[in-house]
């Protein structure tokens, strides 16, 4: 199975980016895996509507963590359940193997044409695998 994520960046106000995912505010993303969807193939592309020449950071493009609170991963986090496949400037590739029902707190990391740091953080809601 695979998905395919849209990632809007847009001019904000007070010189911020207003992140979406999928046409919704990053705040307000959770991309749901259904129980028994194993190794879904998740494919993020960037759509930089700003004029800062964005790009995924491809020495760490995500962390990611269990958390049920709504945490931020820390700085490098991440978790067993997802492996990242590639990364290019506009395209992040990553499997979410979805072995347990967990809630994943993720971050997505860029640039800027100035490589300073720039994030958006959304959360994956996973079903997990049904045991027999």
């Amino acid at each position: 199975m695979n998905r395919n994520v849209k990632v809007g960046a847009k001019a904000g106000s007070g010189g911020a980016i207003d992140w979406e995912i999928d046409g919704k505010k990053a705040k307000d993303s959770k991309i749901d895996f259904k129980k028994d969807d194993l190794d879904v193939v998740v494919k993020f592309k960037l759509d930089d509507d700003t004029d800062r020449g964005l790009r995924f950071d491809t020495q760490s493009p995500i962390w990611v963590h269990e958390n049920e609170h709504g945490q931020c991963p820390p700085n490098g986090a991440s978790d067993e359940q997802i492996e990242v496949l590639s990364c290019d400037g506009d395209t992040l590739k990553l499997i979410n193997k979805n072995a347990k029902e967990s809630t994943l707190r993720y971050q997505l990391n860029f640039v800027d044409q100035g490589n300073n740091a720039q994030t958006c953080d959304p959360e994956f809601k996973n079903g997990g695998k049904t045991f027999l």
